[in-house]
């Protein structure tokens, strides 16, 4: 019911994560309230979509989004919630400004011609000035040294406080003219939005309650401000968002470090599986864990053994670090090794004692291998003491610098163990050595009959065949 008096409003500011796994929870805040006011500039489109004249896909396709699964299933909760009548706007002014300002740039204008007295003007200056300092800590963190890195990211957690602060004040500003209309109001923002709570209480009548609600922590169960989802580098910007003048630190140096770590640790993948086990949520919960275990000094070392890593690698090389480092450390946090179930699990290459022979004799007649992330490996002398996950001693390498730990050098990995090319990996090996770019199945036909492993042993045997014509 719209408001048509002067009764208290109720104002819910949900901070939440753009991932699948949580649009329950924010369907469930959603439903509470009479109008929605989204964190998006406005588009031709969304009404259509809304009404069900535009497909969701062809809606999503104009579109330049970030979470291609999270986006699909909002437009279709927001689709039953337009039908169940509640009020739906999309309020970002500091996006709109900006588009139009890219469009002012398209039209042939240069930032010289922004008139300085308008709103343009600042929030140019804002998005430049932190897409400048972004793509100088990308730079560093590549090539730089840690110090470096660490400057670049203060440097870019300043600017983008600042951008933070505009955006937020401009959108707690529209958005304050609006709920007027309206006794209960959804506020959906992520979650370094928190500021807009004090923004908002400004700028609205001293009876109107305005109410945070972290869905994240409703969703895990983990109440308290300990639990929010906050990484090292968001904390960092909260930081420079309430307190502007903050100078250089041993706490500010030590986030911005974590943040480093956390980066290339956590998992940036959308996963569209499993989600009532929330599986981004956990991975983050899990990967704060660990950062928040380092040190200043612990972030130093394991900055170049991380820097170019993925991120299962980078993970698979902090948690060892801590590992080492904490014997004591809760087992929640380590990395469990949970064994390869061939009754249920779906192999990623054949478990055969014959691969492993054929990939021996492969090594015998002189293949040459570069140890490197993603080889199975056979380790037929069992040299390497902790249980592999798969059968027959076959591993896996995920953290190469643990390898390197074991074996002491990537020419000592590379001698003791014995190399198992997965089909994608032998078949490349093979058009090396043969000198040719053609499919393998020009050169030796598949067998439709065959098996996985007969196939694979095939590709083995002609790698074999291949070695031995190189020798004579």
């Amino acid at each position: 019911m719209i408001n048509k008096g002067k009764n208290k409003q109720l104002i819910t500011l949900g901070l939440s994560v753009h991932r699948p796994e949580m649009v329950p929870a924010i369907s469930e805040q959603m439903r509470r309230h009479e109008a929605i006011f989204l964190e998006e500039p406005p588009d031709a489109g969304f009404e259509a979509m809304l009404a069900g004249h535009l497909a969701v896909k062809d809606y999503l396709a104009e579109l330049d989004i970030e979470y291609p699964a999270f986006s699909q299933d909002m437009c279709y909760l927001l689709r039953e919630l337009r039908a169940d009548g509640k009020h739906i706007f999309q309020v970002e002014p500091f996006w709109e400004i900006l588009l139009s300002i890219h469009e002012f740039f398209a039209d042939g204008h240069q930032p010289g011609e922004l008139q300085k007295n308008t709103i343009q003007y600042p929030v140019y200056l804002a998005e430049r000035n932190a897409t400048r300092a972004l793509m100088a800590y990308y730079q560093t963190v590549m090539a730089g040294s840690f110090d470096d890195t660490i400057r670049a990211i203060i440097r870019f957690a300043r600017v983008d406080a600042a951008r933070f602060g505009l955006r937020d004040s401009l959108r707690a500003q529209e958005i304050a003219s609006m709920v007027k209309k309206y006794s209960s109001s959804y506020i959906e923002a992520g979650m370094m939005h928190y500021p807009m709570r004090r923004l908002l209480r400004q700028q609205l009548q001293p009876e109107d309650q305005v109410k945070v609600v972290f869905l994240a922590d409703n969703v895990l169960k983990s109440p308290g401000p300990k639990s929010h989802l906050y990484s090292p580098g968001d904390q960092l910007t909260l930081l420079y968002i309430f307190h502007p003048g903050t100078l250089d630190s041993p706490r500010v140096r030590t986030l911005a470090a974590r943040s480093i770590i956390y980066s290339k640790i956590v998992q940036k993948e959308e996963v569209t599986e499993d989600l009532h086990t929330f599986p981004h949520l956990r991975d983050e919960l899990g990967c704060l864990r660990l950062a928040r275990l380092l040190s200043l000094k612990d972030c130093r070392r394991l900055f170049p053994m991380v820097r170019r890593a993925g991120s299962y690698e980078a993970r698979g090389i902090v948690a060892e670090y801590l590992s080492e480092l904490m014997p004591q450390l809760d087992t929640n946090l380590k990395m469990t090794v949970q064994r390869f179930d061939p009754e249920k699990d779906i192999a990623p290459m054949p478990f055969d004692d014959r691969i492993c022979l054929r990939a021996l004799a492969m090594k015998d007649k002189g293949l040459l291998w570069r140890p490197h992330v993603g080889c199975f490996v056979w380790d037929p002398d069992e040299i390497i003491k902790p249980a592999s996950p798969f059968p027959g001693r076959v591993y896996f390498i995920l953290s190469l610098a643990r390898f390197i730990d074991i074996f002491g050098s990537l020419d000592q990995i590379a001698s003791q163990l014995v190399w198992l090319p997965t089909r994608h990996q032998a078949q490349l090996v093979y058009q090396q050595l043969a000198g040719t770019d053609a499919p393998m199945n020009q050169r030796w036909p598949k067998d439709s009959t065959s098996s996985a492993v007969e196939e694979l042993l095939r590709i083995y045997g002609l790698i074999i065949g291949a070695l031995k014509e190189k020798d004579q």
